[in-house]
């Protein structure tokens, strides 16, 4: 579990954490899970294009608003 702020507001979450380490490449996939909201409220994806640490792939994504209620 951890506590996350984002723009939308302050959630208690599930951290749902996949990385993959081989040959110098360390990708990860990072999501906060929210049950009361039904998805994610952040996410991170950093995927190395090679074992140099160049990053080949960055996301971030975050809940900026919502109007679900449960």
């Amino acid at each position: 579990m951890a506590n996350i702020t984002v723009t939308a507001g302050n959630y208690n979450s599930f951290n749902v954490t996949a990385v993959h380490d081989s040959g110098g490449i360390h990708d990860y996939w990072r999501s906060y899970y929210v049950p009361e909201i039904g998805n994610f409220v952040k996410r991170s994806i950093n995927i190395d294009y090679d074992s140099s640490g160049k990053p080949w792939w960055i996301d971030e994504l975050e809940l900026i608003s919502t109007t679900y209620t449960p």
